[in-house]
């Protein structure tokens, strides 16, 4: 029950895997699943935001890492994690995700609902040399 960093990596773990991790390890700060059998963003997201002292977390290598707008929804799951895969959690991540969960379609709109400072396909063309 005291563990705070959990390294899981290459283990097979499939969905449903995480559940009662809350319960079992309540003051787990760290937690890396790297390169499991992890498909559901939703179901992984919901075991981890139990965990009240995560900070650093690691679903690379997973199929949900692959989701649409992956970093945006785990970032606003999780708002008080400071590290997700190995790259820092900054306030810019934090105002991304707000500005992809605001725009509509959560983010599907394409380019015309991206950050002004986000290059588009075409902009390179337009702009010239």
């Amino acid at each position: 029950p005291l563990l705070a960093k959990l390294y899981l990596s290459n283990n097979r773990l499939s969905d449903g895997a995480l559940m009662g991790f809350s319960r079992r390890f309540p003051k787990l700060h760290t937690l890396c699943l790297y390169r499991n059998m992890l498909s559901d963003l939703s179901d992984a997201l919901a075991c981890v935001r139990q965990l009240p002292k995560l900070r650093e977390l690691d679903l690379d290598g997973n199929g949900a890492a692959s989701a649409r707008g992956y970093r945006h929804h785990v970032v606003r799951a999780l708002g008080r994690l400071e590290s997700l895969d190995g790259e820092p959690v900054s306030d810019l991540d934090r105002d991304l995700a707000d500005h992809y969960f605001s725009s509509a379609g959560g983010g599907a709109a394409g380019n015309a609902n991206r950050p002004s400072t986000a290059p588009d396909g075409g902009r390179r063309a337009r702009l010239g040399p």
